[in-house]
């Protein structure tokens, strides 16, 4: 996917000489000059050596004795993005590295615009997540559909009610609460997910955002329940049926608002998702959960949070923005059974990635496209009266 490039002062120094190799880099940076290649090959500089100040120090030597070489630095190593690292750590994956004059010949091709469609293994899933996130310092993952898939403030909670309603008579009927739908794919995917970022060990103070919405559609559809129970009610003869009619309505206000009629589902949805993730992460990894506007604003233009995908930073302002087509649920649910350990829980239930080949892993290299991807992060939240939720905390 996106690509990693140590090249060490060794590695310029041999060339300033070697005029095959100088005209080789030189070529190396024209082939790569395009600006896509930008949103997919960086530079790691080690982080105990000034490989910036050396590289400088090179170019100047080189001058015009050897302006190839000058200018593959000047106009091509130092425009790139930069990460700093040890690059001597055994738990680091680089993709390219310079060391030796051989080391370009080895070096794999570099697809400018990087693109993974299902069905893939899930060895496939995980390398490649791993490779997009290895450097992040901060990873935005964002999908409009979570809270209405993973709670039943949905179509479900809908169904819910109305079987409460259509049998109101029956006694010690369940109580309708807001909660995390069981067996649902959403959950499964973004703890897979978290996990395959998690796995690398060298991460570090890594802060994990995770940004949904409520859908306009599901408020709409809760508050005309509330209006149709309201009706019931007031229509109804019978005493005994219009206290039960009474006392649901009282449940499912219960939930949505609070004493004052002050709404609360956004609180209420936060908390729950954020409980599915609270045995993730660890002391230097934040993962925490919030609920942005359906629509936003911005330079006199209405944008919909309708994508779903990544965005991961990290040093020097760099930023790679991952597109997941139809949604984060990347895993479904199999008509087989298993026995798997989620979060301290056994289920019977076994997951399998999707196949429908509308489910991607697509690096956005485009700047006007990658602009509309990361505009989500200005998304106001949906309640400004809400606090955010640390998970982990």
């Amino acid at each position: 996917m996106i690509k990693s490039l140590v090249i060490t002062p060794y590695f310029l120094e041999s060339a300033k000489e070697n005029h095959i190799l100088t005209n080789d880099l030189f070529e190396f940076g024209l082939k790569h000059a395009d600006e896509s290649f930008k949103e997919i090959l960086f530079l790691v500089v080690d982080n105990n050596s000034d490989f910036i100040k050396k590289y400088k120090d090179i170019a100047d030597k080189a001058g015009a004795q050897n302006v190839r070489l000058k200018g593959f630095i000047e106009d091509f190593i130092l425009k790139l993005k930069r990460e700093k690292a040890n690059i001597h750590n055994k738990d680091l994956n680089i993709d390219l590295y310079f060391n030796n004059a051989s080391d370009l010949k080895k070096a794999p091709k570099i697809d400018p615009q990087p693109y993974i469609s299902f069905p893939i293994s899930e060895h496939k899933l995980k390398e490649t997540i791993k490779n997009l996130t290895q450097f992040a310092k901060k990873i935005t993952i964002f999908d409009p559909y979570i809270s209405q898939h993973m709670t039943n403030y949905s179509k479900t909670g809908i169904k819910q009610i109305n079987y409460h309603i259509k049998n109101i008579d029956i006694k010690n009927i369940e109580k309708f609460k807001i909660l995390i739908q069981d067996n649902q794919s959403y959950q499964y995917s973004l703890r897979e997910i978290l996990n395959f970022i998690l796995s690398d060990k060298i991460k570090n103070d890594l802060h994990i955002k995770i940004l949904t919405t409520i859908k306009k559609d599901d408020k709409k559809s809760f508050i005309e329940i509330l209006e149709y129970i309201n009706k019931k009610i007031s229509k109804t003869k019978i005493d005994t049926e219009k206290e039960k009619l009474k006392e649901l309505l009282f449940l499912i206000k219960s939930e949505l608002y609070d004493k004052e009629n002050n709404p609360i589902i956004a609180q209420r949805i936060k908390s729950i998702i954020s409980k599915c993730f609270s045995d993730l992460g660890g002391n230097k990894t934040i993962i925490e959960f919030d609920i942005i506007k359906e629509w936003n604003k911005e330079n006199q233009q209405d944008r919909k949070f309708y994508k779903k995908g990544f965005l991961i930073e990290g040093d020097d302002n760099r930023k790679v923005v991952v597109d997941f087509g139809q949604g984060l649920n990347i895993y479904s649910k199999d008509n087989k059974k298993k026995v798997v350990n989620i979060y301290g829980k056994k289920s019977i239930n076994k997951y399998q990635l999707q196949k429908n080949p509308e489910y991607q892993i697509r690096v956005i290299t485009n700047k006007t496209e990658k602009h509309k991807y990361s505009s989500i992060t200005r998304f106001p939240t949906y309640d400004e009266n809400t606090d955010k939720i640390a998970i982990n905390s």
